[in-house]
């Protein structure tokens, strides 16, 4: 709700359903920008922006470059330094940031702190298309396991950049 009370443009409205631990449906809406994200397991994840419908194509998997961006919170710089050679953005909203990286738009994503709600869809968003969500040990985080543990997503290659570089 932080992002909506500052009047930030990319919040909105995040579901999912769970079942048996595993994020079955997920749906987020940014009604500011017009953008409606929403997946379901096994079936793909898809955004539809002004009335086109388009596959979420997921995070390249390949060495970061200087225009690569990675998506954190606002308070990152209170963690320490993060080696990363391309652009860091905070949009405000941890389910913004998951879905910039299910459609390609961002590489990465670091989320420290976290509510099941605010990343069931996200999560769900990457299953779907070529992302992951490992912890900074590189264990894979879920909806119902490592919850509150800080988490990495994106590409297989940038986590393992992110999580232990080299």
């Amino acid at each position: 709700t932080g992002p909506f009370t500052e009047g930030l443009a990319h919040c909105g409205p995040t579901v999912c359903l769970v079942r048996d631990g595993e994020v079955e449906v997920g749906a987020f809406y940014m009604p500011r920008v017009g953008e409606f994200w929403f997946a379901e397991r096994g079936r793909g994840a898809w955004l539809e922006h002004r009335g086109q419908l388009s596959p979420l194509p997921g995070p390249a998997d390949r060495e970061v470059l200087p225009n690569d961006v990675l998506m954190v919170p606002s308070g990152i710089h209170r963690l320490g330094p993060l080696d990363w050679p391309g652009k860091i953005r905070a949009l405000g909203s941890t389910a913004a940031h998951l879905a910039a990286v299910a459609s390609g738009g961002a590489l990465g994503a670091v989320v420290p702190k976290w509510s099941p709600w605010d990343v069931g869809c996200g999560f769900l968003l990457l299953a779907e298309t070529t992302g992951v969500v490992r912890d900074f040990s590189r264990q894979p985080v879920g909806i119902t396991t490592h919850v509150d543990a800080p988490f990495v997503a994106g590409s297989p290659r940038v986590v393992s950049f992110i999580t232990h570089p080299e």
